[in-house]
């Protein structure tokens, strides 16, 4: 048997809200989700998981079950996309109802896993998920520094911009642009 190493898929900075309403298969999943993210979130549902995120945290992404007391796991995305919260959502189910599945599209879910999870699936999946959010997000700071950058090189130097048919578009003697 190969022994898989996790130190390497560990992603700092991520936190995993996991909606599920079995205290054992919670806990279990809470201690796997931990060996690879630095902070896990367990709610039993939907009005759980609203409450908590109504404490101010930030939340990366959602694992949810679909069948939950209270408010089920498709309710509950349906609530956070309302308060504009658009997180990306794993899915957790056992049923293959096709009304479900075909809701949880329409939702943008971003993956599914079948029950019982299969824990290597399931870090699989969420590493993956995890390193392209944090590549989103330092894609969104270059893209600021690069605004800051060209913001200040306009404000302090000799620049002219030029269009495609090598018009002036733009003329900085370091005072701003006129």
């Amino acid at each position: 048997m190969k022994k898989v190493n996790l130190k390497s898929k560990v992603v700092p900075n991520i936190t995993i809200l996991y909606l599920e309403d079995d205290l054992i298969v919670r806990n279990s999943i809470e201690r796997t989700l931990k060996l690879v993210v630095k902070n896990v979130y367990t709610v039993s549902n939907g009005i759980e998981a609203l409450e908590l995120i109504q404490t101010g945290i930030k939340i990366d992404f959602v694992i949810s079950d679909i069948r939950m007391p209270k408010m089920d796991g498709l309710s509950f995305v349906e609530e956070l996309q309302k308060r504009g919260l658009n997180v990306p959502v794993i899915i957790t189910t056992a049923f293959n109802e096709l009304e479900y599945l075909t809701k949880a599209i329409d939702l943008k879910v971003e993956k599914f896993i079948q029950k019982p999870v299969n824990l290597k699936i399931l870090l699989e999946k969420v590493t993956s998920l995890s390193k392209d959010l944090i590549e989103k997000n330092e894609l969104r700071k270059k893209r600021v520094q690069l605004k800051n950058y060209k913001k200040a090189i306009t404000l302090t130097n000799f620049v002219i911009d030029y269009n495609v048919q090598n018009n002036i578009t733009c003329f900085s003697n370091g005072l701003g642009s006129y």
